[in-house]
């Protein structure tokens, strides 16, 4: 139960824009639920987005592929959904035109089997109007 108080604070904490907090919170915590260990990855991924550590976030994303491949545990929707965050928010990492983003934006808004699609929709908006 304490875990999932930590939890709802990391939440907190992310929407609050307290970056540092919920990423100090995020690495302490513990949850015995696989699908909680997921929403924790997909978390710490934005986290270190959030806080421009893009090198340790390139890492998680590998990281976070083989884990997935590999998974007997988790559904292929679920499999389906990681995939998808992970590959746009790659999109985001890496040196992309504006053209290339414009058009990764457009496959985004279609895509229906994806997690965080309104945090990656608004993360590509602000990137296209930076770059």
């Amino acid at each position: 139960m304490n875990s999932l108080i930590v939890f709802a604070r990391i939440y907190k904490n992310v929407y609050g824009r307290n970056y540092n907090t919920a990423f100090a919170d995020l690495v302490n915590i513990e949850l015995s639920n696989i699908i909680f260990k997921y929403e924790m990855r997909i978390l710490r991924m934005r986290l270190l987005y959030e806080k421009n550590e893009i090198e340790n976030l390139i890492d998680d994303i590998h990281s976070a592929r083989e884990y997935i491949k590999r998974d007997k545990f988790l559904s292929e929707v679920h499999k389906i959904r990681e995939n998808n965050f992970i590959k746009f928010l790659e999109v985001l990492c890496t040196k992309n035109t504006i053209r290339e983003l414009k058009k990764s934006t457009a496959l985004l808004i279609k895509e229906h089997e994806i997690l965080n699609k309104e945090w990656l929709i608004d993360k590509y908006k602000i990137k296209l109007k930076i770059d």
